[in-house]
């Protein structure tokens, strides 16, 4: 086995991994917050907190091993494709500290204060809809760039 199929399959695990992570835990939050249990959304929504530095880290080594795979398998750091990945992965690390993280702290904090109403109204607002559906399409989008690599 050569270094490039061990860093391949090694990027390709650890971007699964931190993609089921986030996109599982945030369909998983929405739907504990559909039930309406102020309580349980409180306890998820702190455990989804704390998981978040682990999401952080594997996020960043599927990042190193993708660029050590692209090294590794001779491929040019500045073809388009790669290039697009590149600022899709900005805007997707932008978008979570800069507008996701808002709606969900909204229901968090609706849940902590026991408010049920607040809760499910912020669970059903426009912008948390968006902060839903955002990661989803630019992961989508990543896979598209990784494995068809258009402009090569």
């Amino acid at each position: 086995m050569t270094i490039w199929i061990l860093l391949k399959f090694l990027h390709i695990a650890a971007v699964i991994a931190v993609f089921s992570i986030q996109v599982a835990s945030d369909l998983y939050f929405q739907r504990v917050t559909a039930s309406g249990s102020t309580e349980a959304v409180a306890k998820l929504g702190a455990a989804i907190r704390k998981r978040g530095f682990v999401e952080a880290v594997i996020f960043e080594i599927a990042v190193v091993l993708g660029l050590l795979t692209a090294i590794f398998g001779g491929f040019n750091l500045l073809a388009p494709w790669l290039l697009m990945s590149y600022a899709v992965i900005a805007i997707v690390l932008v978008f979570a500290i800069t507008y996701a993280a808002r709606p969900f702290s909204a229901i968090l904090e609706a849940a902590k204060a026991g408010d049920a109403e607040a809760m499910a109204r912020a669970a059903n607002a426009p912008g948390r809809r968006l902060a839903l559906g955002v990661p989803v399409f630019l992961y989508g989008l990543l896979v598209f760039l990784m494995v068809v690599k258009p402009f090569a």
